[in-house]
């Protein structure tokens, strides 16, 4: 009768330590169970599948040990029950130093409790891979160093397309974090009477703009500012700082659209932006580097005014609260009577 050895372990990955101790017991054994543990318990670095093909590539391709005298399998089952699936009673397991010993010798008494016909071996590496360790083995990888001394060619190779896929998700996971970090800061809330409309902001297109218009809303000078001029299927005009603002003693209705912030006015920044369906677009006089602290919002299309305003924005969430905003008289230029107003905008 041919006589079975299962060597339990990890093997996340192989060494030449466990390398060692499988071509020792094939000297002794006709047949060896190589039985990598797939237990709920460890974090593993590779999966069941990736430690099985790893484990066959560093035994059979790299070192063309003979596949007829081993057997990869996974388990998760007890040693003990996978001892007697595979009809043997004898435990291969292996010795780096005395520090294993304590542990090795509770955990071969209690599989020797679970079954009496089970015996355990002990073996021990030559003396060069007696310091080898799985752990130690994946330390000196994720540093990038040298570990071609501790286990074989397919081994390296398989340990460097991991780390490398690690760092490719650390840098993905950094990447979108600037990338939401920077979307945030160019994200802002306009708040009307009827809901909130959520704004993007073209920072790069028209970069000066999208400045002024953060500044003045941080400053909080949008702030019950009237929508002065709204022509029905056309646009809604705001951000008159200076007379439009209904909670300041300068608030004149009369007066709205002509005024604006203390600021300077601002060098055009046309760009082929199209004036869509909520669309933010800058409001400014005949002369095109005129703009200063007014805005409008597109209900509909408006290609006429295509690379003729600044456009710093677009309406991503909440247009239906825009279209609610109170329309001014057609024959007075969309003029409005008790306007609504900017709540907030930050």
């Amino acid at each position: 009768m041919s006589k079975v050895v299962v060597y339990p372990g990890t093997f996340d990955p192989i060494t030449f330590g466990h390398i060692d101790l499988i071509k020792k017991s094939l000297k002794l054994f006709d047949k060896v169970i190589v039985a990598l543990s797939d237990g709920n318990n460890k974090n593993y670095l590779f999966s069941a599948d990736e430690r099985k093909e790893i484990v066959s590539n560093a035994l059979f391709t790299d070192l063309k040990i003979d596949e007829s005298k081993i057997e990869i399998v996974v388990f998760s089952s007890l040693t003990t029950d996978l001892c007697k699936k595979y009809n043997s009673n004898i435990i291969l397991r292996g010795l780096r130093a005395v520090s294993d010993f304590e542990y090795e010798f509770q955990l071969a008494g209690m599989n020797r409790k679970l079954n009496n016909n089970i015996e355990t071996i002990f073996l021990m590496s030559d003396v060069e891979n007696q310091i080898i360790s799985s752990r130690f083995v994946k330390e000196i990888a994720r540093l990038n160093g040298d570990i071609e001394k501790f286990t074989t060619k397919s081994t390296i190779k398989s340990l460097k397309k991991k780390y490398n896929r690690f760092l490719i998700k650390i840098l993905i996971f950094f990447l979108m974090t600037i990338n939401n970090i920077i979307a945030e800061e160019n994200i802002m809330i306009l708040k009307l009477k009827d809901g909130d409309v959520k704004i993007e902001l073209f920072e790069d297109t028209a970069p000066n703009h999208v400045k002024r218009i953060q500044q003045l809303a941080a400053e909080g000078k949008y702030n019950g500012v009237v929508f002065h001029r709204v022509i029905d299927g056309f646009m809604a005009q705001t951000g008159d700082v200076q007379f439009g603002n209904s909670s300041n003693d300068n608030f004149n209705l009369s007066r709205a659209g002509t005024g604006g912030s203390e600021l300077p006015d601002l060098k055009e920044e046309f760009s082929e932006l199209p004036h869509d369906r909520g669309t933010l677009s800058m409001a400014r006089s005949q002369d095109p580097n005129s703009a200063n602290s007014q805005f409008f919002i597109c209900f509909k299309p408006a290609p006429f005014l295509d690379r003729q305003y600044t456009v710093f924005g677009k309406v991503i969430e909440g247009m239906e609260f825009v279209d609610k905003i109170k329309r001014g008289d057609e024959n007075n230029n969309g003029s409005v009577s008790d306007p609504d107003k900017i709540i907030s905008f930050k």
